[in-house]
């Protein structure tokens, strides 16, 4: 992506199967133009699914059942931003360390499952 200017947004809640919306690039082109970078009308756009869980907030902890197998998922298009936080916090959980913040928040049996 050298010399290149990669911009992303919008976030929907749609089937697998649902077909992109073409006003959504538009108004992403329009928008970086508005911002005074320069980007054509139309040009090539991607549309796909993403790890997003239904509270917007990830699921990190030690899978119910199994002690050996651990998760950090769904960071909802953040998890470069919060992959090092992250990775402290499994390897904490890992070693058997007391995480430095709560991650009961995180578990994914908030949504029901054993």
């Amino acid at each position: 992506m050298a010399s290149r200017l990669r911009a992303s947004s919008y976030l929907e809640f749609a089937g697998l199967g649902a077909p992109p919306d073409p006003r959504k690039p538009a108004q992403l082109r329009a928008k970086v133009r508005r911002l005074g970078y320069e980007c054509e009308p139309d040009g090539p756009s991607w549309m796909g699914p993403r790890p997003t869980l239904p509270d917007y907030l990830p699921g990190i902890g030690r899978a119910p059942g199994r002690p050996d197998l651990f998760y950090a998922v769904g960071h909802q298009h953040l998890g470069l931003t919060l992959a090092s936080v992250t990775a402290d916090l499994i390897a904490e959980i890992v070693t058997g360390r007391t995480p430095r913040f709560d991650v009961r928040p995180f578990d994914l049996r908030r949504f029901g499952s054993p």
